[in-house]
């Protein structure tokens, strides 16, 4: 199911409970909920974490935050315009 050399993944809503069990760790936030919609791959460790906004998501599986010009995009196309 897992490609081992990504950073990470986004999981669908029909997958946020049963990909659990799989994993090795979940993150603080993913114990509370027991669902996961990010696994981040640290060194070959498959990490759940439950994340609430796009930005968030991407900051957890790039380190980093979401660009700018991206944010702003994202923004646009929840806003429908």
């Amino acid at each position: 199911m897992f490609l081992l050399d990504r950073r990470g993944y986004i999981v669908d809503a029909v997958f946020q409970e049963k990909i659990v069990p799989l994993l090795d760790a979940l993150d603080a936030s993913a114990e509370k909920t027991k669902r996961v919609n990010v696994v981040k791959n640290i060194d070959g460790r498959l990490i759940g974490y439950d994340c609430k906004t796009i930005e968030e998501q991407y900051t957890c599986i790039c380190d980093a935050p979401l660009p700018e010009a991206a944010n702003t995009f994202l923004k646009r196309q929840i806003a429908g315009e």
